[in-house]
């Protein structure tokens, strides 16, 4: 369900109707409930009480907030990061190789997936389940923004190729650029890379807004293209 959102399968606004949820999953009452409580408390969902349950719209108001809680978040994920954790290198370098695996294949679902574990796993070094859920939760709803950026670009490119390598070569670098601030112990830099990344995508969205007047208003009818 979760990558039925990010991919925009079940677009912005959507009103979810439990019944065909039950048919098309072919899963019980209860282990669907517990998905969509799971899916509310990441923000992916919300309950509207008496009218039920939609996916979260989009709209650019909410859209730029979120981005600037991400870029707070990641630079303050840099600033208490735990250097000591012994296994975060290790897990790093295998999940930026996911991610580069499936950037090769222009998979943006996968690519969204990695990248959120990348960050994830970072959250966690910082030993601090508060902070860490915080940053999991703006990850998984920055997620949704990062594809509709990939799958407009792809739309939008005459040479989309060459365009995409750019784009993940940027992110494949500052990622082993983090990795490698960690190995150094490098804070400074930690800090300086992490808000940096965060911040590419806003600018990013503020590229897709200038390419689409119209999205300045609302996005709640984005839809899978």
């Amino acid at each position: 369900m979760r990558d039925r959102i990010v991919d925009l399968t079940l677009e912005p606004g959507y009103n979810i109707d439990e019944k065909r949820l039950l048919s098309e999953l072919e899963i019980g009452r209860t282990p669907l409930r517990e998905a969509l409580n799971r899916l509310i408390s990441e923000g992916l969902i919300e309950s509207r009480g008496n009218r039920g349950l939609r996916v979260t719209p989009l709209n650019i108001i909410n859209t730029r907030e979120l981005f600037e809680a991400y870029i707070l978040s990641e630079r303050t994920v840099a600033s208490v990061l735990v250097f000591r954790d012994t296994d975060l290198i290790d897990e790093l370098r295998r999940i930026e190789e996911a991610y580069e695996a499936r950037a090769g294949e222009l998979d943006f679902l996968g690519v969204t997936s990695s990248n959120a574990e990348f960050h994830n796993r970072l959250a966690m070094a910082t030993q601090n389940s508060f902070l860490t859920r915080y940053s999991w939760q703006l990850t998984n709803l920055a997620r949704r923004v990062s594809y509709f950026i990939f799958r407009d670009e792809y739309g939008h490119s005459e040479e989309f190729g060459e365009a995409q390598v750019s784009l993940f070569e940027r992110a494949i670098s500052e990622h082993l650029k983090i990795i490698k601030a960690i190995e150094d112990r490098d804070r400074e830099t930690l800090i300086d890379v992490m808000t940096s990344h965060a911040a590419y995508f806003r600018e990013r969205l503020s590229q897709l807004i200038g390419r689409s007047p119209g999205i300045d208003v609302d996005m709640t009818d984005i839809k899978k293209g």
